[in-house]
């Protein structure tokens, strides 16, 4: 189950050289890892290099220069952000945003559409 919501975080990239890598593993962290995972996370890349970005050491996507993402009802535990282009990214030129959503009304009745869910709750008397 889903815990509280966090702060709205922000994190800015240093310079990234040409494959350098920078990133969190909140799992790892002492600020961001009590509210992991998170599931809403964008990303602005201000540089003019493309970056890929990973999510939990497996989901890929690139950014192209000037692109904003979003990405939303995610369990991000980690990221990377990589240069791949073909000159240095400056730092703050990759600006990145995360937080973790309150457990809502919404996020309720999924859990309770849940067959498994049905049945715990039935047999623990709502208490799981």
């Amino acid at each position: 189950m889903k815990k509280g919501a966090s702060p709205l975080f922000r994190y800015s990239n240093a310079e990234l050289d040409i494959n350098e890598v920078g990133g969190v593993d909140f799992r790892n962290d002492l600020k961001y890892g009590p509210y992991a995972p998170y599931d809403t996370f964008s990303i602005t890349n201000s540089s003019k290099e493309n970056v890929k970005l990973t999510f939990n050491g497996s989901q890929e996507h690139i950014i192209f220069p000037g692109q904003i993402m979003t990405y939303e009802d995610q369990e991000i535990t980690s990221f990377r952000v990589e240069n791949i282009g073909d000159g240095i990214i400056a730092a703050q030129e990759i600006e990145i945003a995360f937080q973790r959503s309150p457990y809502d009304a919404d996020d309720y009745a999924r859990a309770r559409s849940n067959p498994f869910q049905r049945v715990l709750s039935a047999v623990t008397g709502g208490i799981l």
